[in-house]
């Protein structure tokens, strides 16, 4: 669109890209906010990622251990939701 605005047969703006500026703002703004966005989910990755994890054999899974893994992923998830706001 801006570069239709340069010619001078079809413009209304004498051959200046009007429309230019605003456009290049927005991209700016959107391609900080990604930025910001995928440093934090690079951040929460890296996290998840080094966490130590347990191996759990059919044979050795009570409801208690369930309902306390469950407890503590909410857990986490409040915690690491509550930092990132």
């Amino acid at each position: 669109m801006s570069a239709l605005q340069m010619i001078p047969q079809i413009t209304i703006s004498g051959g200046s890209p009007t429309n230019l500026p605003p456009l290049l703002f927005l991209m700016l703004v959107s391609m900080v906010k990604d930025f910001m966005e995928d440093k934090r989910r690079r951040a929460a990755d890296e996290v998840e990622n080094c966490r130590l994890s347990q191996i759990a054999e059919p044979n050795d899974i009570s409801p208690n251990m369930l309902a306390n893994k469950k407890d503590q992923l909410t857990e986490n998830l409040l915690d690491n939701t509550s930092s990132i706001f």
